[in-house]
């Protein structure tokens, strides 16, 4: 049987150098190093934790203060709880699910600039949403609503966006005809929304 040294705190001497600067790594763990060593790791976490200043330093927020940051974040942005990754919009005719906010803002931004100029006094734009019915492939004709005539000697006057995605005409997507309608030269797939952006003369 071993014997069993008690040993009271008093009698223990205090660090002799603070140092909160220790690299934290498995090293730390050795057994083999003394009580100072240790005390002088947990001092350089403690000065990771509130900012590589002093590890003696006040923490200068709050785990409470945290969660409340954390919980306005997630309001201001509109997530569902902290592992929300995907956002749902409540609008994706130029946007769409799941796009990060960065990209929803540059959507946004692009579609912005294209209207800016089609828009004139002598020029209305419609904006109607249609949701496919049946599926559309390669080569088939999809009509726009309401019969409108599409001019094709202005080949900006009809944007048309697939679930929020443009498609774009100079990248083969769709063909404007001389008839009320697109040539598509991409699979559109039934129950998602096709929007059609043209413009009307006043």
């Amino acid at each position: 049987m071993g014997f069993i040294t008690l040993v009271d705190q008093d009698q223990m001497s205090g660090s002799q150098v603070f140092d909160d600067t220790i690299t934290i790594n498995a090293g730390v763990e050795d057994p083999g190093n003394d009580a100072e060593y240790d005390l002088n790791a947990l001092r350089s976490n403690d000065n990771r934790i509130i900012g590589d200043t002093n590890w003696y330093d006040p923490i200068p927020i709050t785990l409470d203060a945290t969660r409340t940051t954390l919980t306005n974040v997630e309001l201001f942005t509109g997530m569902d709880n902290d592992a929300d990754g995907t956002p749902t919009y409540s609008s994706i005719v130029y946007i769409a699910n799941n796009d990060s906010l960065e990209t929803a803002a540059g959507k946004l931004d692009a579609a912005i600039f294209t209207l800016s100029g089609l828009v004139t006094s002598e020029r209305r734009p419609e904006l109607i949403h249609v949701t496919i019915t049946g599926t559309y492939i390669p080569g088939d004709f999809v009509p726009t609503p309401r019969n409108y005539t599409i001019r094709v000697a202005d080949e900006v006057d009809m944007l048309v966006y697939y679930n929020g995605i443009l498609l774009a005409d100079q990248d083969n997507d769709y063909v404007e005809t001389a008839v009320s309608g697109i040539t598509t030269n991409k699979t559109l797939a039934e129950s998602r929304r096709l929007t059609f952006l043209f413009f009307t003369d006043e």
